[in-house]
Protein backbone atom coordinates (compact mmCIF):
# COMPACT_ATOMS: atom_id res chain seq x y z
CA UNK A 1 0.00 0.00 0.00
CA UNK A 2 3.06 2.14 0.62
CA UNK A 3 3.54 2.23 -3.38
CA UNK A 4 0.04 3.79 -3.32
CA UNK A 5 0.81 6.47 -0.65
CA UNK A 6 3.76 7.79 -3.08
CA UNK A 7 1.82 7.33 -6.14
CA UNK A 8 -0.82 10.02 -4.65
CA UNK A 9 2.09 12.46 -2.96
CA UNK A 10 3.64 12.43 -6.50
CA UNK A 11 0.65 13.79 -7.66
CA UNK A 12 0.17 16.46 -5.01
CA UNK A 13 3.96 17.35 -6.08
CA UNK A 14 2.89 17.98 -9.79
CA UNK A 15 -0.14 19.71 -7.99
CA UNK A 16 -3.03 17.32 -9.50
CA UNK A 17 -6.21 18.08 -8.45
CA UNK A 18 -8.85 15.33 -7.02
CA UNK A 19 -10.78 15.89 -10.35
CA UNK A 20 -8.64 16.41 -12.45
CA UNK A 21 -7.61 14.10 -15.26
CA UNK A 22 -4.21 12.09 -14.75
CA UNK A 23 -1.44 13.23 -17.13
CA UNK A 24 -0.82 10.31 -19.95
CA UNK A 25 2.64 8.77 -17.75
CA UNK A 26 0.76 8.62 -14.68
CA UNK A 27 -2.65 6.78 -16.12
CA UNK A 28 -0.55 3.74 -17.22
CA UNK A 29 1.36 3.81 -13.83
CA UNK A 30 -2.11 3.86 -12.04
CA UNK A 31 -3.57 0.86 -14.19
CA UNK A 32 -0.48 -1.03 -13.27
CA UNK A 33 -1.40 -0.71 -9.85
CA UNK A 34 -5.12 -1.49 -10.40
CA UNK A 35 -3.78 -4.86 -11.51
CA UNK A 36 -1.75 -5.80 -9.23
CA UNK A 37 -4.70 -5.07 -6.36
CA UNK A 38 -6.22 -8.23 -6.80
CA UNK A 39 -3.41 -9.93 -5.20
CA UNK A 40 -3.90 -8.39 -2.21
CA UNK A 41 -6.23 -11.16 -2.03
CA UNK A 42 -3.23 -13.36 -1.89
CA UNK A 43 -1.91 -12.09 1.86
CA UNK A 44 -3.12 -13.81 4.52
CA UNK A 45 -1.89 -12.64 8.50
CA UNK A 46 -3.54 -14.85 11.35
CA UNK A 47 -4.48 -13.26 14.04
CA UNK A 48 -4.22 -15.87 16.99
CA UNK A 49 -1.37 -14.67 18.76
CA UNK A 50 -0.93 -18.59 20.37
CA UNK A 51 -0.56 -17.16 23.43
CA UNK A 52 -0.25 -19.83 27.19
CA UNK A 53 -0.26 -18.06 30.22
CA UNK A 54 1.50 -20.54 31.98
CA UNK A 55 5.56 -20.40 31.74
CA UNK A 56 6.07 -18.29 28.65
CA UNK A 57 8.52 -15.64 27.98
CA UNK A 58 6.92 -12.89 25.68
CA UNK A 59 9.15 -10.42 23.76
CA UNK A 60 8.04 -7.78 21.42
CA UNK A 61 10.48 -7.84 18.32
CA UNK A 62 10.32 -4.74 16.18
CA UNK A 63 11.91 -3.84 12.77
CA UNK A 64 12.47 -0.77 10.86
CA UNK A 65 13.74 0.83 7.18
CA UNK A 66 13.29 3.51 4.81
CA UNK A 67 14.31 4.42 1.53
CA UNK A 68 14.53 7.71 -0.49
CA UNK A 69 10.45 7.32 -0.52
CA UNK A 70 9.10 5.74 2.45
CA UNK A 71 10.01 4.48 5.60
CA UNK A 72 8.38 1.74 7.82
CA UNK A 73 7.99 -0.33 11.07
CA UNK A 74 6.89 -3.37 11.46
CA UNK A 75 6.03 -5.08 15.77
CA UNK A 76 6.02 -9.08 15.96
CA UNK A 77 5.04 -11.03 19.07
CA UNK A 78 6.83 -13.65 19.92
CA UNK A 79 6.19 -16.12 22.65
CA UNK A 80 8.35 -19.11 23.94
CA UNK A 81 7.52 -21.72 26.01
CA UNK A 82 8.54 -24.94 27.21
CA UNK A 83 7.93 -27.64 24.35
CA UNK A 84 7.47 -24.05 21.24
CA UNK A 85 7.81 -20.89 20.01
CA UNK A 86 5.53 -18.57 17.61
CA UNK A 87 6.31 -15.75 15.92
CA UNK A 88 2.63 -13.24 15.03
CA UNK A 89 2.75 -10.05 12.98
CA UNK A 90 0.86 -7.17 15.65
CA UNK A 91 0.93 -3.84 13.24
CA UNK A 92 3.05 -2.78 10.74
CA UNK A 93 3.07 1.06 9.60
CA UNK A 94 4.24 2.72 6.44
CA UNK A 95 4.78 6.63 5.84
CA UNK A 96 5.58 8.64 2.54
CA UNK A 97 8.87 10.44 2.57
CA UNK A 98 8.25 14.50 3.85
CA UNK A 99 8.30 16.21 0.22
CA UNK A 100 11.05 18.17 1.64
CA UNK A 101 13.66 15.87 0.57
CA UNK A 102 15.43 14.03 3.35
CA UNK A 103 18.87 12.21 3.48
CA UNK A 104 17.89 8.22 3.90
CA UNK A 105 19.86 8.00 7.44
CA UNK A 106 17.22 10.92 8.62
CA UNK A 107 14.58 8.34 7.20
CA UNK A 108 16.06 5.74 9.12
CA UNK A 109 15.70 7.97 12.17
CA UNK A 110 12.02 8.82 11.29
CA UNK A 111 11.35 5.10 10.82
CA UNK A 112 12.80 3.97 13.94
CA UNK A 113 11.20 6.54 15.77
CA UNK A 114 7.53 5.57 14.45
CA UNK A 115 8.93 2.11 15.54
CA UNK A 116 9.82 2.85 19.35
CA UNK A 117 6.15 4.16 19.26
CA UNK A 118 4.58 1.46 17.96
CA UNK A 119 6.59 -0.71 20.15
CA UNK A 120 5.20 0.97 23.07
CA UNK A 121 1.78 1.55 21.93
CA UNK A 122 1.62 -2.62 21.74
CA UNK A 123 3.73 -3.07 25.40
CA UNK A 124 1.44 -1.06 27.07
CA UNK A 125 -2.13 -2.49 25.07
CA UNK A 126 -1.58 -5.98 25.35
CA UNK A 127 -2.97 -7.24 28.79
CA UNK A 128 0.05 -9.82 29.11
CA UNK A 129 3.95 -9.46 31.04
CA UNK A 130 6.46 -8.32 28.43
CA UNK A 131 9.64 -9.74 28.91
CA UNK A 132 11.32 -7.74 26.75
CA UNK A 133 11.43 -5.17 23.58
CA UNK A 134 13.91 -5.35 21.06
CA UNK A 135 13.93 -2.87 18.34
CA UNK A 136 15.64 -4.07 14.77
CA UNK A 137 17.25 -1.65 12.20
CA UNK A 138 19.64 -2.11 9.00
CA UNK A 139 20.79 1.28 9.30
CA UNK A 140 24.04 2.27 11.75
CA UNK A 141 22.79 5.55 12.00
CA UNK A 142 19.73 4.45 14.02
CA UNK A 143 22.34 2.74 16.18
CA UNK A 144 24.89 5.32 16.55
CA UNK A 145 22.01 7.77 17.39
CA UNK A 146 19.75 5.29 19.17
CA UNK A 147 20.72 6.99 22.40
CA UNK A 148 17.94 9.65 21.65
CA UNK A 149 15.64 7.29 20.52
CA UNK A 150 16.19 4.55 23.66
CA UNK A 151 15.21 7.91 26.29
CA UNK A 152 12.52 8.47 23.74
CA UNK A 153 11.25 4.57 24.03
CA UNK A 154 12.46 4.41 27.79
CA UNK A 155 10.53 7.80 28.48
CA UNK A 156 7.00 5.92 27.01
CA UNK A 157 8.12 2.27 28.11
CA UNK A 158 8.89 3.08 31.03
CA UNK A 159 11.77 0.01 31.34
CA UNK A 160 15.26 -0.24 30.43
CA UNK A 161 14.52 -3.73 28.24
CA UNK A 162 13.79 -1.60 24.95
CA UNK A 163 17.02 -2.27 22.99
CA UNK A 164 17.76 -1.38 19.22
CA UNK A 165 20.26 -4.02 17.54
CA UNK A 166 21.56 -4.52 14.34
CA UNK A 167 20.58 -6.83 11.30
CA UNK A 168 21.05 -7.33 7.81
CA UNK A 169 18.50 -7.08 5.56
CA UNK A 170 18.02 -7.65 1.72
CA UNK A 171 15.56 -7.03 -0.25
CA UNK A 172 14.69 -9.55 -3.07
CA UNK A 173 12.09 -9.62 -5.36
CA UNK A 174 9.86 -6.74 -7.60
CA UNK A 175 7.70 -3.42 -6.24
CA UNK A 176 4.67 -6.77 -7.19
CA UNK A 177 5.98 -9.31 -5.18
CA UNK A 178 8.75 -8.40 -2.97
CA UNK A 179 10.68 -10.51 -0.18
CA UNK A 180 12.84 -9.57 2.64
CA UNK A 181 15.07 -12.29 3.95
CA UNK A 182 17.02 -11.34 6.93
CA UNK A 183 20.54 -12.63 7.85
CA UNK A 184 21.21 -13.06 11.67
CA UNK A 185 17.21 -13.51 12.00
CA UNK A 186 16.90 -13.95 15.85
CA UNK A 187 12.96 -15.05 15.55
CA UNK A 188 13.03 -18.26 13.50
CA UNK A 189 14.63 -21.58 14.82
Amino acid sequence: MVSAKIFIQSLWLIKCGWDDPLPQGYVERWEEWLGKLPSINEIEIPRFLNYVPVNSYIEIHGLADASQRACSAVVYLRILSENSSSCSLLVAKTKVAPQKTLSVPRLELVGASILAKLAYHYASLLPIEISSVHLWSDSKDVLFCSGSILRVGRRLLLTDVLQFRHCFLTLIGTMSSPLITLRTWPLVG
